[in-house]
Formats: C-alpha cells, sequence, structure tokens
C-alpha cells in the first residue's frame, strides 16, 4: 500500500509542476530544467500552493462557519458514493487540494492577463531574459537581437554555406531553427570571405504579387514565409552574427589586405579609461561591475 507522504509529496509536485509550467516568469526555466532540479522546483511551489490553499481554507471556515459547514456536507456526501468510509482527515487533504489545484491553475492565467493589459507579452519577456542562460537553445539570443534591431543574421555552417536571414521559427527545447533566408552565399577557403551567390528578396516579391497579391499583405507573407523558410539544425552552425548590408561597403575599404590601408597606421587605444567618447566610458563602467 501507498503510504500517505508519498501521496502529498505526488501532489505537492503535480500542483506545482502545473503553476511553474503556466506562469510566465517561471516557464522557461522550470521547461529547461533537468533531473532534481525540476522535481524541486515542482514540490516547492507545491508546497507554497498548498499552505496558501491551507490558509484560504481555514480564514473561510472561520469568517463563515454556517457556510463552511454546509459545503463541506455537500462535499462529504458526494466523495462518500464512492468511498462510504472516507475520514475527516481525507477530506480536509481533499479540499485543500482542490483549492492548491486552482490557485495553480488561475493565478498563471490572472498573471498573464494582467501582462497584456500593459501590452506586454509575459512569455517573451521571460524568454528574453532567460536567452543568455546556458539552458536555452543556440542563438536564442542573437534571435531576439535580431527582433529588437530589425537586421538579418547571417549563419555559417559546417560546410561554409551561409545564409542570411530572418529567424522565423525557434522554440525553448529544439534542435533547429526555421530562417527566411534573403540572400545565401558561401565563405571561401583561403580568407574566409563571405561571398554572396543568390538574392531571394526579388523572387519572394515577384512571387508574392503574382501568388498571394489577393491577400492581406499578413497572410501572404506568412505563407510566402512557410513555403520559403530553411531549417538550420543548431549543430551544423559554426558561426553567426547580425548582418547588416549596408554596411559592406565600407567594412571593404577598410580592410587591411588592400593597398591604401596598412595596419601599421592605425591606432587603437588599449585602455578604455582614457577613452574621450560616451562608448569608452559606459564600456568601462560596465566592465568595472564585473568584478564587483
Amino acid at each position: 500500500m501507498i503510504k500517505p507522504t508519498v501521496i502529498l509529496i505526488l501532489l505537492f509536485t503535480v500542483a506545482g509542476s502545473i503553476f511553474l509550467k503556466r506562469y510566465p516568469r517561471t516557464t522557461v526555466k522550470y521547461t529547461t530544467s533537468e533531473g532534481y532540479h525540476t522535481f524541486i522546483m515542482a514540490s516547492f511551489a507545491g508546497i507554497v500552493l498548498y499552505s496558501v490553499a491551507y490558509i484560504l481554507v481555514t480564514a473561510f471556515t472561520l469568517v463563515w462557519p454556517v457556510g463552511a459547514f454546509y459545503i463541506g456536507s455537500l462535499f462529504k456526501s458526494f466523495v462518500s458514493v464512492l468511498m462510504p468510509s472516507v475520514s475527516d482527515e481525507v477530506l480536509n487533504l481533499a479540499s485543500v487540494s482542490i483549492i492548491a489545484f486552482l490557485l495553480a491553475r488561475f493565478i498563471p492565467r490572472w498573471q498573464i492577463k494582467r501582462e497584456l493589459k500593459k501590452g506586454k507579452d509575459p512569455f517573451v519577456d521571460a524568454w528574453i531574459d532567460d536567452a543568455y542562460g546556458d539552458k536555452t537553445p543556440e542563438f536564442t539570443s542573437l534571435a531576439f537581437k535580431s527582433s529588437r534591431l530589425g537586421l538579418p543574421i547571417a549563419f555559417t555552417l559546417s560546410n561554409k554555406k551561409v545564409y542570411i536571414g530572418f529567424p522565423l521559427e525557434f522554440g525553448m527545447v529544439c534542435n533547429d531553427i526555421h530562417v527566411l533566408p534573403l540572400i545565401s552565399g558561401y565563405r571561401c577557403e583561403d580568407k574566409l570571405d563571405l561571398h554572396y551567390v543568390i538574392d531571394y528578396k526579388p523572387v519572394i516579391q515577384k512571387i508574392h504579387e503574382q501568388e498571394y497579391g489577393d491577400m492581406s499583405p499578413r497572410e501572404g507573407a506568412k505563407l510566402v514565409a512557410e513555403k520559403f523558410s530553411i531549417v538550420i539544425p543548431h549543430r551544423e552552425i559554426v558561426h553567426a552574427n547580425l548582418h547588416d548590408m549596408e554596411y559592406r561597403d565600407h567594412f571593404n575599404e577598410t580592410r587591411f589586405d588592400r593597398d591604401e590601408v596598412k595596419a601599421s597606421n592605425v591606432h587603437f587605444e588599449t585602455d578604455i579609461t582614457k577613452s574621450k567618447t560616451t562608448f569608452g566610458s559606459r564600456a568601462y563602467t560596465y566592465l568595472k561591475s564585473w568584478f564587483k
């Protein structure tokens, strides 16, 4: 026979798991947790929920004893159909468990509605906060930067193929990333310079106008993105960076391997404390905070 303590721990864990999966600020950490960390997080959250539920049930009994007795009698008569010999202790545990599971379900829903009224997506905000952790998939933080700055990402693959585009789909627990390519190319063998080969933008725009011109721009763009998106496994990505194609010519003009640019004529200020620029002073302040 299963011991009562085992059943109680199971109830704590299930209630805590429901809460942690639904609550925006904990869903990423809980989903990406592993092993005993997952159990500890769920059981601790369950204990907190059961404690709050016990306080609510006790307060309700003290504030309105007649109503509490009436509801308890109805609940006991309902349970006695299945378990005629049920004890008062089991009934009390069942009532507290029902309240705890209701809290686990409706507190996250209330928080989500509250954040949405402020114009925020609580799940996205929580994911952005955890994007720099080691539990989230690779390049997650870069994907958020791409969305915020409106810049595509250049993905360099293990075979030196390069895709430049916007990430469309990536999850908290996944092994690949869906990308809408704008330009594809490759890196040469000797200097690893990036060479553009295919420009997808004119083709995508033309197909969008011909096939989906009668749709709304949002629906047409969604269908085009689904048709032309590519899936890149994380294990095949060697390097990724934001890529602003408008500045390509500026960087080409300042290459050290060009005749007019000599590395010996370039001076770098290595001590950022002497920098007169705003960036230098901010960088120094930021670096000092690492060692506090």
